[in-house]
């Protein structure tokens, strides 16, 4: 294993392709599953040093970081996933993500339940800050207004075709972006629907299996992340992301 292992430059992960994600994956879960082995060959006395771009970043935090176990540190990114039936539009966190179309103008689904209770407000401030819209895979900020949220993170997905024009990398991005922007601006407990899912005709297995890759690996990155919680009104959509988070855990390589 290399010393490096968990570098900044490492867990670079927004220029990754999906099949390189999904290897990255593969190998820091093997290293979460060699505790011993990392503990003699990665870290100093088996804890975790904080990078200084890292500690720049999360300020006074870096200290209780410094002081996790190298076992805490590398099982903590599938410990802060949280599966929830619910209402999205109702989760007290510090911003909810809005599957939102590319012209951040409101729309049906969770689009439209979200603009719906934060009222009127946040489609005026989608219209001033953001008049050009969102690309498909890239994430917009907005407040929450009346929401219990204190902010709202705009997520374009795709549409699905076929798997083949790059669906899974957009979607991928989706989550990573809003975890990202989610880390800069403090945002610290955040909650996601199931991106594409519903009139993008996503397939919800293979979208489960993409979404919470993709998160575990963005909470790897970012330690002072509390919570991402997946939200879903359906039953059988929970089931869906249940069975694919254990796979994950287990084997992340699996897929149906």
């Amino acid at each position: 294993m290399r010393d490096e292992f968990l570098s900044e430059e490492d867990l670079d992960l927004r220029n990754l392709s999906w099949e390189e994600l999904l290897a990255w994956w593969n190998e820091w879960l093997r290293a979460a599953q060699a505790t011993n082995e990392a503990d003699q060959h990665l870290y100093s006395h088996g804890v975790f040093q904080v990078e200084p771009q890292a500690r720049a970043r999360i300020g006074d935090r870096a200290s209780t970081i410094d002081s996790l176990s190298v076992h805490e540190r590398l099982s903590s990114p599938l410990e802060r996933i949280r599966l929830v039936q619910g209402d999205l539009t109702l989760q007290d966190v510090d911003a909810i993500v809005n599957a939102a179309n590319e012209s951040l103008r409101g729309g049906g689904g969770v689009d439209g339940a979200i603009h719906r209770a934060a009222g009127p407000e946040l489609l005026e401030e989608c219209e001033r800050l953001h008049p050009g819209g969102c690309p498909t895979g890239q994430v917009r900020l907005t407040g929450g207004h009346r929401l219990k949220a204190r902010a709202v993170i705009h997520a374009v997905g795709p549409r699905y075709r076929d798997g083949r024009h790059g669906e899974a990398e957009r979607l991928a991005s989706c989550y990573r972006e809003a975890i990202e922007l989610a880390a800069r601006e403090g945002l610290r407990t955040l909650a996601f629907p199931a991106i594409s899912c519903g009139a993008y005709g996503y397939p919800r297995e293979e979208a489960a299996e993409v979404a919470l890759a993709a998160i575990a690996a963005a909470l790897a990155r970012h330690p002072e992340l509390d919570e991402v919680r997946v939200v879903l009104r359906e039953r059988e959509l929970l089931l869906v992301f249940e069975r694919a988070l254990e796979r994950l855990a287990s084997d992340p390589d699996a897929r149906r």
